[in-house]
């Protein structure tokens, strides 16, 4: 009897198993309008091959091989804990993008939303999201703060690049410690030096944290991230308690538009939320720009008809000025046409925003797919971008290609909707400055190296590059 009620135990966790197996797969809780797919293994999904096909040569694999299987470029699968509908048809993702707040909302892991704290512009939405999205926007909406900012980056990166002659420069260290010092400055108004060093050293130590158990234990990666969050939030203290005692007019930087932002009350943004989206905006500066400056530079080399093209663009700009004039916004935006297609061509293969999540709020359905209110959708715009009947050719650097008009759901290096990246005029300025300098003062030689796709585009060796000075 013993021996009969082991085996029925063990014949019972067998097709407990199986079963969980197949619920996991998508065989028993798939709701029967869900796109087809699979869900992979028990637990992780297809987490693990979407990771593995995300730091090959070729990205896009991923998604390519699961439209080819279920013929639509719409598909069920299974991400970080979560069953998701998987999109790369630019007019769903357009949708679930312009319906943030009303069919899908932001979805960050726990960690990343408690780190980020409350008010966060990455994690909060409805009316308090885009009073502080416009707050930031509304700094660089006047020809003059136009003209303010492009001084400011002007000076960080020519000041830079000044001691670039005659060494091995590490291409990916310099961008990001340039970008790190323009967002600084655009954020609290900070000029070079040791408090954005020191801003820099801990908010490198905040972002190890981002995917972690968001638990406070002594020594672990959530622990010292929110510690490094405090040492940050201590600097940004003492600005406010300096500009509460001596204020001024006119906003300055985006920390200046958050304080003095009211709502039709009168109210203010409490300062912790401030502080949140300080942090929050630190990541545009610490990732998103110097990951495109630093693969416009590895382009640029590698194309050397868009390299002479380039030079003879912004040697005309220099012609037009005294020795040492600095560059205007008119020259940032209504002379440098082929500037601009480098940048567009270098945004498209690198995606800085490769996809993003939404959780589905409201079951919905568009264009015939299905998505179930708990699940996330996951619009990837990398494959949109390789599109080769939009992109002939797609892996290959080609600005030329930007001479005709792309319909723009065929272009989301900044995601789209309410929640479009604020900061992304900033990121193609720093490319375009970046390139001026170092087209019209420089010539370079390219160490071997190759890029990293995930978890951000970086580069095996940093892009190590010897310069000398352009005769």
């Amino acid at each position: 009897m013993a021996v009969l009620q082991i085996l029925g135990a063990i014949v019972a966790g067998i097709l407990g198993f199986l079963w969980l197996a197949m619920l996991w797969a998508g065989q028993l809780h798939r709701p029967k309008r869900a796109p087809p797919g699979s869900f992979g293994l028990p637990v992780i999904g297809e987490t693990l091959q979407f990771i593995r096909d995300s730091r090959s040569k070729n990205p896009q694999v991923y998604a390519d091989k699961r439209k080819a299987k279920y013929g639509q470029p719409v598909f069920t699968t299974h991400h970080m804990g979560y069953p998701t509908v998987m999109s790369i048809d630019p007019e769903v993702n357009k949708f679930i993008l312009q319906n943030e707040g009303k069919y899908f909302l932001s979805n960050y892991p726990k960690s990343v939303r408690s780190l980020f704290g409350e008010g966060s512009i990455a994690s909060t939405y409805g009316d308090l999201h885009k009073r502080i999205h416009n707050a930031v926007l509304s700094f660089i909406n006047t020809t003059k703060l136009k003209q303010i900012i492009m001084a400011d980056v002007e000076y960080v990166i020519k000041t830079n690049m000044s001691n670039w002659e005659g060494r091995t420069v590490y291409v990916e260290d310099e961008c990001k410690m340039m970008a790190f010092n323009i967002i600084s400055k655009y954020l609290l108004g900070l000029m070079p030096g040791e408090e954005t060093k020191f801003l820099m050293k801990e908010y490198k130590k905040f972002i190890e944290g981002i995917i972690s158990l968001p638990i406070r234990i002594p020594g672990n990666y959530y622990n010292r991230s929110m510690t490094s969050k405090e040492n940050c939030i201590k600097v940004m203290e003492k600005i406010v308690e300096e500009r509460r005692r001596i204020p001024h007019s006119e906003n300055k930087d985006i920390l200046d538009a958050l304080m003095n932002d009211t709502d039709q009350n009168g109210g203010k943004i409490p300062d912790h939320i401030i502080y949140n989206n300080i942090m929050n905006l630190f990541g545009a500066g610490d990732e998103t720009g110097p990951m495109a400056m630093m693969c416009a530079v590895k382009f640029v080399y590698e194309c050397p008809k868009a390299l002479d093209q380039l030079r003879e663009e912004h040697f005309a700009i220099r012609r037009r000025k005294e020795s040492g004039e600095p560059l205007t916004w008119n020259d940032y935006a209504n002379c440098m046409t082929f500037t601009h297609q480098v940048i567009n061509e270098t945004l498209r293969l690198v995606n800085p925003a490769a996809g993003v999540n939404r959780k589905v709020v409201k079951d919905v359905e568009f264009k015939g797919y299905f998505f179930p209110k708990g699940w996330l959708a996951f619009p990837y715009f990398r494959n949109v971008h390789l599109d080769e009947t939009v992109y002939p050719d797609p892996l290959t650097f080609n600005p030329w290609r930007w001479e005709k008009k792309i319909p723009s759901i065929y272009f989301t290096p900044f995601g789209g909707g309410p929640r479009i990246c604020a900061g992304q005029e900033l990121g193609k300025l720093e490319i375009a400055i970046l390139l001026h300098y170092l087209v019209t003062q420089f010539t370079w030689v390219h160490h071997e190296d190759e890029i990293i796709n995930f978890p951000a585009v970086s580069f095996v060796n940093k892009l190590p590059i010897t310069v000398k000075r352009l005769q």
